[in-house]
């Protein structure tokens, strides 16, 4: 694989670093290689730093097809052994797939030459054909999982010393899903009269806390309107835990939420220019329908639309266009949501866009007629048509991988923005309440 500049960068074993890059980026395929870097290079950090470790001068059994000639005395290899690498995942299928991108990419190696033909790697430092083969049957038992398995690993000789009974045994992935399910239908069962709260305690939530854990999970089944949706909430949030309390420390000071914090953790995950794309491309869908709308205002808005409509709105938002500043082109895509989704359909999965191929027209007027009231059969299909079109690349827009992504960060302007939309009535109500300023804690 041809490496580009910041991949060459990340070989570098005597460097401490850090690999932040996107989906499909090769991050997986740079960890593999620097893991070959390190068996491979006699003179490294670590080699300088640490002592030889115990090895065996050669592997028992007939696990090795390669000669005796062949194969090199692993006491007196200047390299790292793949049991002497550590990589930790998050979970067992990530580190699965490491292994195996490792087993690949040690099977090609060979004596030679440096050079990659896609089939074999040769590499000068590898001085006799069998290393490879002897690499790969190391590699079965290296310390490749998850940082619980390894640290498992490490606490087992100690077993005996800590007592029989372990305090939190290894679980694999299946076995965490299991005690999640049994953790969330326990708590589900707990009933929320403080007079019972002794059941809490008896379940294992801490005797201070657990009146407001009852609370909580009663706040969210009202939100969420009902268990089944509640607890599908709450098992993403027990799967991400680590994350999620890395998050409330960065927004918080003090043991409270902060307002410009939370706003600063938000803005520091979002790529500006990826905004302004976007914002432009949904601009010029919106373009299309105040066009079509102006080509047919002698039947669908003879006499101009009202000031306050949703029509009025999305001219005026079409007309000005996104912002220059982040924070105001998502405030504007979120007005864009707003006026042409019913208020039903904002959180769901699947957005709707023009319901019945018309602006929605509830509380909030739509401001035009619909296209039916063209008079022309030809005309009126055309239009028809045209919605359709405009509708559903809206829709394909939004449904998008980046689309998604700026779904949710759109989403969150529409709850933290105290911002109305252009044109819309003075009692209009924000279809989603924004967060009060101060926070609540």
């Amino acid at each position: 694989m041809r490496l580009n500049t910041a991949q060459r960068l990340a070989l570098n074993l005597d460097a401490h670093i850090v690999v932040d890059a996107g989906a499909g980026t090769g991050k997986t395929s740079t960890i593999v290689d620097r893991v070959i870097e390190h068996y491979l290079t006699e003179d490294q950090r670590a080699t300088r730093l640490l002592p030889k470790p115990e090895r065996p001068s050669k592997l028992q059994g007939g696990m090795i097809a390669a000669p005796a000639a062949e194969r090199i005395d692993l006491r007196e290899w200047g390299g790292l052994l793949p049991g002497e690498v550590v990589l930790l995942t998050f979970t067992n299928r990530a580190a699965d797939e490491m292994r195996d991108r490792l087993r690949r990419s040690i099977a090609r190696l060979q004596p030679g030459p440096t050079g990659d033909d896609g089939t074999w790697r040769s590499d000068p430092r590898i001085r006799h054909k069998g290393f490879s083969e002897q690499l790969l049957t190391l590699l079965e038992d290296a310390p490749i999982g998850t940082i619980d398995a390894f640290l498992n690993q490490l606490v087992s000789p100690y077993r005996g010393i800590l007592g029989d009974a372990l305090s939190r045994d290894n679980v694999s992935d299946t076995g965490r899903i299991l005690l999640v399910e049994s953790a969330l239908n326990t708590l589900w069962r707990l009933p929320s009269s403080i007079s019972h709260i002794g059941e809490a305690v008896d379940a294992g939530i801490p005797p201070e806390i657990a009146p407001d854990v009852l609370a909580a999970r009663d706040r969210i089944a009202r939100h969420y309107s009902g268990r089944h949706s509640a607890a599908r909430v709450l098992r993403s949030l027990v799967g991400s835990s680590v994350f999620i309390e890395e998050a409330a420390r960065r927004i918080m000071d003090d043991d409270s939420i902060t307002p410009e914090l939370l706003h600063q953790q938000i803005m520091a995950s979002v790529d500006a220019d990826e905004v302004a794309e976007y914002a432009a491309e949904v601009h010029l869908i919106v373009q299309r329908f105040c066009s079509l709308v102006r080509e047919n205002s002698a039947s669908m808005a003879l006499a101009g639309w009202p000031a306050d409509s949703r029509m009025a709105c999305l001219d005026s938002l079409s007309s000005k266009g996104p912002p220059e500043d982040t924070w105001g082109q998502l405030s504007w895509l979120s007005h864009i949501l707003v006026c042409t989704l019913n208020s039903s359909s904002l959180m769901k999965s699947s957005l709707a866009f023009f319901p019945r191929l018309h602006l929605p027209s509830d509380s909030w007027e739509a401001g035009i007629e619909r296209y039916s009231r063209i008079p022309d059969a030809g005309t009126k299909a055309r239009v028809k048509d045209e919605i359709k079109g405009i509708a559903t690349d809206l829709r394909a827009t939004w449904s998008s991988d980046r689309g998604s992504l700026m779904l949710h960060f759109t989403r969150v302007a529409l709850l933290l923005s105290d911002t109305t939309p252009p044109a819309s009535p003075a009692d209009w109500i924000p279809p989603l309440s924004p967060l009060p300023v101060p926070l609540p804690e």
